[in-house]
């Protein structure tokens, strides 16, 4: 994401100070986190859309924090990154891709029941192939 932002260097740094629990619980931190944090360049809000469309607050965020002077961008991503990690396995997950794709909990109806049946290290490793 930063190469093509043209800074394939750039340092990127998971926040984990203040732990946030959910999308509400982070979007009411996201003031006191962007106040901490305002010294860095940039900083992203990425949330898991859980099948929902999240992004009309987003404008709302990005301009509350451009009038403070700090750089923030938001999107939310369409898919979880379970299943991401599942398309190396699609052949094998017994369902039709698209159904798990449309799955809004596919972490716990479809990457959960995988992870047991195969075990964590064996999805990892043949993750680590594709």
């Amino acid at each position: 994401m930063m190469a093509q932002c043209g800074k394939p260097n750039a340092q990127v740094l998971v926040l984990t100070n203040p732990k946030v629990q959910g999308y509400e619980h982070a979007r009411q931190k996201l003031p006191e986190i962007l106040d901490r944090y305002r010294h860095f360049d940039l900083c992203l809000f990425l949330v898991d859309s859980d099948g929902k469309d999240k992004s009309p607050g987003f404008q709302t965020l990005e301009a509350a924090g451009a009038s403070s002077g700090i750089r923030l961008l938001c999107a939310a991503a369409v898919h979880e990154v379970e299943v991401w990690l599942l398309a190396g396995h699609s052949e094998k997950l017994g369902k039709p891709w698209r159904s798990v794709r449309a799955d809004t909990s596919v972490k716990e109806n479809v990457f959960a029941p995988f992870s047991r049946k195969l075990g964590t290290r064996g999805v990892m490793a043949e993750a680590a192939t594709f």
